[in-house]
Order: structure tokens, then C-alpha cells, then sequence
């Protein structure tokens, strides 16, 4: 054997021992690999938390007190803010709890208005609880729940309305997203709406009005009840000190209530809906199956009949133009119930039944700064066949005079407000401005 070959016999050991480290070495290498890629992409952690103010009641509750009336047996509850330097405030123990039964001994009921309901029987519950996924941000749209971190370090819940690149104003209470009006489909608009709490129901043959009331007691004790424009403040009164919210005035509304089938005959009804200076007659005719949208003006809440808003009549709307609507849904038929919903929103007047929308006609009032009123429905026909009726209001919007500058919302950023307007501290305001997100609402739990 040569000098050469045993010294190529003597290094393949060598060779074999290297190649199988170094494939030892990529082994270890592409697993560490793997295991990283497989960190990297374990979503984070869903949070759950507790909703800690009021700015977005009544869609999500924070903590309350609960208190029962011993007049009329009503319960209710009283908010309460909470200070974000404390967090949480845990229980009846809270600072925040023994201040309000030190300032506040009594509270009104809003039911009957006995103001000597006492704070010492007071029951507390938490905030409501949601969960956040902090992987759900790059999937967010316009009018979703999402989760922030405010100046105090505090969770803090709001909803989403301007994106990263987008110029958002808020104008005569209505959202503006690039210089134009941003329209909502009717599941969002639908989804959002909101009890505006104590209401008279009076019916009269061929009418039923619907009235917004503040209900009280006169010097002698006795029950009443007071008209009063629709605010889109929380039904839930607060606690807060000093920091009471200021009422606002809330301009959309919507109407809400079940037309019952009865002795074969036709779904006719007819729906009067008011803005300050104008009203509107929509009929819907389920024989001729067409929907009629007319409107008239108004002068100090009169039509030129001189006959006030509520006790407006067909004649009133008689040389109207008219706006006709043919039904094209599905037949409607005289032996069927129909939920009806009917909205004056974002500058448009809406008819839907069983949740399917049917007519859609402009208010031409965008630019109207005009504010509440207390009967904004009044439905005409057969009383007996409706069932259920009430009065919503639309969540999102305030009736602020005053247009919020233009913002242009940063790469990374969204702008958000609170559902509880008046309560709420959001992007309208420059020590919030436009935040960056930290989780999308998954999930919420039920009110305790």
C-alpha cells in the first residue's frame, strides 16, 4: 500500500466524522428554526378585562350601583366613573363607593321620581367583562370595538370610526371621513341603536303617539311625567362628582314596533317622523304593495294647517310630492305579523320590515344644526294592531354645535369615540387624539 493511499484511508474517518457534526449542527439549527417560527407565530394571549367608565353605555356597562326604589318597587342604577389612577374599583369598599354614599345619601328614581330612594341599600356591580385578541388589528374595520391604552396606562374601550391615512371631522353631529358624509349600511346603523329610556305610548283610535317623558313628582308628591327632547346622554344616571358630563341632544332617531295580523285584513299604516322644521309621511299599503314617502315643512313645530306636528293628518301631505315605492321584497300578506323599523339617520330617512330595508330617501337637513324633540313618531292607523312600540336613538353621534377640526389619522393609528358621547373622553379631544390599538373585541361577555 503507498504513503498516498494510507493516507486517504486514514483521513475518510476524519471526513464522515466532520459530515455528520455538521449535519448534527443543521439538524439543531433547523429545529431552533422551526421552534422560533413556531413562537413567532403562536398568536398572543386573548385579554379579558373589566369595562371600567361609562363612555360606552349603554352598549357596554361599567361599574354601578344598584338601587331599588321603596315607592315603586323599581330598580335601577346609578353609574359611576372611575378614576384611572386606581383601576378597578373592586367592590363597595372602593373609594369611589364610600364617596358616593358620603355626597349622594339619596338618589331619584327614574321610574317614578321619588327622590329619597337611599344609597346605604346599594348593591354594586363591576364593569362588564370582554376579551381582546391583540392579533385581530390588522382585520379592523370602521364601527368596531377595540382596545387602547389611555395616558394613565387604563385599558380603555372605544369604537373605531377614522383609519390610518384617513382625514376624520365630526360636522353638525355627523361622522365625515375624507370630506364626505360616511353612510352606514342599515345592519350597522341597526346595531348601534340605543334605548332612549322613559316613554309615554297614547293611543287614539287611528293614532299612536309616542312620547319622550322625564318623569317626576309635583310639590304634593304625585307622579307626572314632562315632555323632553331626546338626549343621547346614557338611560343610566351618573355618579361622577364634579365631572358631570353635559347633556346633549340627540337628532337621529328610530322607531321600532311589531303590526300585528288581525281578521284578514291589510297591512295599511301610515308613519308621521319629524325633524325640528320639516315632517314626513311614509304609508305603506301591503294591497297595493307600494310604499308613499311625502314630507311637508314646519314652522315652530306647525305645518300650514296651523295643526301641530302630533296632530298632523293625510290632508296635511295631500299636495306633497310624492315619492313611491314598489314592494319587491316578498308578498305581504294580511294573515302575518311584521316587524317594522323606521329611521331618520345620517341625513336619510329609512323604512325597513322584518329587517329588510325598502325605502331609502334623502332629508336634504345635513347642514340643519337643529336639535331634539320629544314626539319625533306618530303612527297612524288601526291602534290595536300595533304592539311593542318604542323610541331608539342613534349611538354614535352628538348634536355638538361646534365641528371638531379635521385630523388626519397617522399610519398606525385609529380614531375612535365613545358610544356615550357626552361621557366619553376620545379622539374629538387633543390629550387622546388618534391611538394605537392593543386588541379588537372578540368576545363580551353577559351583563352581570
Amino acid at each position: 500500500m503507498t504513503k498516498a493511499q494510507k493516507t486517504s484511508n486514514g483521513c475518510a474517518p476524519l471526513l464522515l466524522a466532520c459530515l455528520g457534526l455538521a449535519l448534527v449542527a443543521f439538524g439543531i439549527v433547523a429545529t431552533l428554526r422551526v421552534l422560533q417560527r413556531g413562537r413567532d407565530e403562536t398568536p398572543e394571549p386573548v385579554e379579558r378585562f373589566r369595562v371600567q367608565s361609562r363612555s360606552m353605555e349603554p352598549t357596554f356597562c361599567g361599574p354601578r350601583f344598584a338601587l331599588r326604589c321603596p315607592e315603586c318597587n323599581a330598580t335601577f342604577s346609578v353609574a359611576l366613573d372611575v378614576d384611572p389612577a386606581r383601576g378597578a374599583t373592586g367592590n363597595l369598599d372602593s373609594p369611589e363607593a364610600r364617596d358616593f354614599r358620603e355626597r349622594a345619601r339619596f338618589a331619584a328614581c327614574p321610574e317614578c321620581g321619588f327622590d329619597r330612594v337611599p344609597t346605604s341599600d346599594a348593591t354594586f356591580n363591576d364593569g362588564e367583562l370582554v376579551d381582546a385578541d391583540p392579533d385581530a388589528n390588522a382585520s379592523i374595520e370602521r364601527w368596531d370595538v377595540a382596545v387602547f391604552r389611555d395616558a394613565s396606562g387604563r385599558r380603555a374601550l372605544k369604537r373605531v370610526v377614522g383609519l390610518p391615512g384617513e382625514r376624520v371631522a365630526i360636522r353638525n353631529g355627523d361622522l365625515c371621513v375624507n370630506g364626505a358624509l360616511e353612510r352606514r349600511s342599515w345592519e350597522q346603523i341597526w346595531s348601534t341603536a340605543a334605548s332612549v329610556g322613559a316613554t309615554e305610548i297614547k293611543r287614539d283610535g287611528e293614532r299612536t303617539t309616542i312620547t319622550r317623558v322625564l318623569r317626576s313628582r309635583d310639590p304634593n308628591g304625585n307622579a307626572r311625567s314632562t315632555p323632553t327632547s331626546i338626549s343621547n346622554e346614557s338611560p343610566i344616571p351618573a355618579w361622577n362628582g364634579a365631572n358631570a358630563a353635559p347633556v346633549e341632544f340627540a337628532r337621529d332617531f328610530f322607531l321600532e314596533f311589531q303590526w300585528l295580523a288581525r281578521d284578514g285584513a291589510p297591512c295599511r299604516f301610515g308613519v308621521l317622523a319629524r325633524r325640528p322644521t320639516r315632517a314626513w309621511l311614509v304609508e305603506l299599503d301591503s294591497e297595493r304593495a307600494t310604499i308613499d314617502v311625502a314630507s311637508t315643512p314646519l314652522y315652530n313645530g306647525r305645518a300650514r294647517s296651523g295643526r301641530d306636528f302630533a296632530e298632523l293628518t293625510r290632508a296635511d301631505f295631500a299636495r306633497e310630492e310624492r315619492t313611491q315605492f314598489e314592494w319587491r321584497r316578498y308578498d305581504l300578506r294580511a294573515d302575518r305579523n311584521y316587524a317594522i323599523q323606521l329611521a331618520i339617520v345620517d341625513g336619510e330617512l329609512i323604512l325597513c320590515v322584518d329587517g329588510l330595508e325598502c325605502a331609502r330617501v334623502e332629508t336634504n337637513d345635513l347642514d340643519d344644526p337643529s336639535i331634539g324633540v320629544a314626539v319625533p313618531f306618530v303612527l297612524l292607523g288601526d291602534a290595536t294592531r300595533v304592539t311593542t312600540p318604542r323610541i331608539l336613538r342613534d349611538l354614535h353621534y352628538s348634536s355638538a354645535r361646534d365641528a371638531s377640526p379635521e385630523t388626519v389619522v397617522p399610519q398606525g393609528h385609529f380614531y375612535v369615540l365613545g358610544d356615550n358621547s357626552p361621557a366619553s373622553r376620545d379622539s374629538r379631544f387633543a390629550d387622546v387624539g388618534c391611538v394605537v390599538l392593543s386588541g379588537a373585541l372578540v368576545k363580551r361577555d353577559e351583563r352581570p
